[in-house]
């Protein structure tokens, strides 16, 4: 009989003396593999799975960072440029951005000099953001 552990899960094999040199696969990962001659294999054990290692860990820490800390004040400014406030939405600010989707175009509707300051001020308050 032909003993050995499967390189990339661990998992114990036995076959008999005929089926040394022919593929086989895996039962437990899936991994093909060529039985070896009738003596069995040096035991190599398992790698760890790659988000075990700290480089890994830190890799993906750094990409989940990244990915919440929402759009650019440039990508704000603009989107409140066409539609009043969703900048500031875009940045985590609903209730201001909301106010200022109401107020802008109710200036505007009132009088032109005060919606097109009430929406100038909004893209640059958009476009200066500090608060990440």
């Amino acid at each position: 009989m032909i003993n050995f552990k499967c390189r990339n899960c661990g998992f114990d094999f036995q076959f008999s003396e005929d089926k040394a040199g022919k593929k086989a696969k895996c039962r437990n990962c899936g991994k093909v593999f060529v039985i070896p001659g009738g003596k069995p294999e040096p035991v190599v054990p398992a790698e760890p799975p790659i988000a075990a290692t700290p480089q890994a860990a830190a890799v993906t820490t750094h990409v989940h960072h990244h990915t919440q800390e929402g759009i650019g004040n440039g990508a704000a400014a603009i989107l409140t440029f066409f539609v009043p406030g969703l900048g500031q939405m875009c940045q985590g600010r609903v209730g201001l951005g909301v106010a200022a989707l109401i107020l802008v175009p109710f200036g505007y509707l009132l009088f032109i000099v005060p919606g097109l300051v009430a929406h100038l001020i909004s893209i640059v308050d958009a476009a200066t953001y500090k608060g990440r």
